[in-house]
């Protein structure tokens, strides 16, 4: 009857278009004995550079025959790391933090896997180990999902537990812009140390841009792409004309002195072109970095003590 019922379910979860998924087993239970065995991440996400640490509960309760008769001799306990992401992420905990029962597991490098081989279990112990392993920042894609599954096998490995866990890992590039009026032309010269613009001058504002290196204090963090664009766009406020721009404040031309820019109207574009990824990583502060000028003309009908908001946006992969 219970087959039957089985196969019914089945038959109605494919009409409604639905796919019943049936977990693996995580425990077992039979006269005399208990396995339980249960893998859980510590966290949903993490960020590039941080480690993933993974929960592994082993459970194993009965009488020795009991144990001895359903499980047998060298039982194995597997630990299989996210191998086809294994670029993104080395193992952190040492393999004799992780020993159980006495055993220590043996990591395979080229599997990233760690396998036990308990030659005799024994009975009525309850462990709880914790594995770690790192991400690497600047490389790891956002969005990494690393699964870890836990099997163990016993009964000459007819019998099987098995115990999944994902962690994600979250990264992104960390641009920044700074901005700021650096001089105002009176009479033909620059005043440095004018603080504002008044109706009719010509103002100079200086652009820092900035993309932090992958670091420890920017975990979570991506290398550029090799020769990918990194675009600053300005939008001039429509009391404002833009005039010219340059990466030296003593030779701005309206063409942009030294600068990729396309003058559409209000809105300004500059496109910087990545290092190469090998350059990149030779950074320890920033993998990009420019200075440059920008130089407008305030118009004549604006009040005095008018705020003007200037907003420039920086767009990075």
């Amino acid at each position: 009857m219970k087959k039957g019922i089985q196969i019914l379910a089945f038959l109605l979860a494919l009409l409604i278009g639905i796919v019943p998924v049936f977990a693996l087993p995580t425990s077992f239970a039979a006269d005399g004995i208990n396995i339980d065995l249960i893998l859980k991440n510590t966290k949903d996400s993490i960020k590039a550079g941080q480690s993933a640490v993974f929960e592994l509960d082993l459970k194993i309760a009965g009488a020795n025959e009991a144990v001895n008769n359903e499980i047998g001799v060298n039982s194995v306990l597997t630990i299989q790391l996210p191998v086809a992401k294994k670029e993104y992420f080395t193992l952190e905990t040492p393999l004799a933090d992780l020993a159980i029962n006495g055993v220590s597991p043996v990591y395979d490098d080229n599997a990233a896997a760690l396998v036990y081989t308990f030659p005799n279990i024994k009975t009525g112990f309850s462990v709880r180990r914790y594995i770690s392993i790192v991400t690497k920042n600047g490389i790891t894609p956002n969005g990494t999902e690393l699964t870890v599954n836990a099997k163990y096998e016993y009964n000459n490995k007819a019998s099987s537990l098995n115990s999944n866990a994902t962690e994600k890992v979250t990264a992104g590039v960390i641009p920044s812009i700074h901005k700021e009026i650096v001089g105002i032309i009176i009479d033909g010269q620059v005043d440095r140390e004018a603080l504002a613009a008044r109706p009719g001058n010509d103002a100079i504002y200086k652009f820092d841009l900035s993309v932090a290196a992958p670091n420890k204090d920017h975990p979570g963090s991506l290398y550029l792409e090799s020769n990918s664009d990194v675009i600053v766009k300005d939008v001039l406020d429509n009391r404002l004309t833009y005039l010219a721009s340059g990466t030296s404040l003593d030779s701005l031309t309206a063409e942009g002195n030294g600068l990729a820019l396309v003058h559409n109207g209000q809105e300004l574009t500059f496109t910087f072109k990545a290092d190469s990824l090998e350059t990149q990583k030779t950074q320890d502060v920033n993998i990009l970095h420019k200075e440059f000028y920008v130089k407008v003309h305030v118009s004549d009908a604006i009040a005095a003590d008018t705020r003007i908001d200037n907003i420039a946006k920086i767009t990075a992969v």
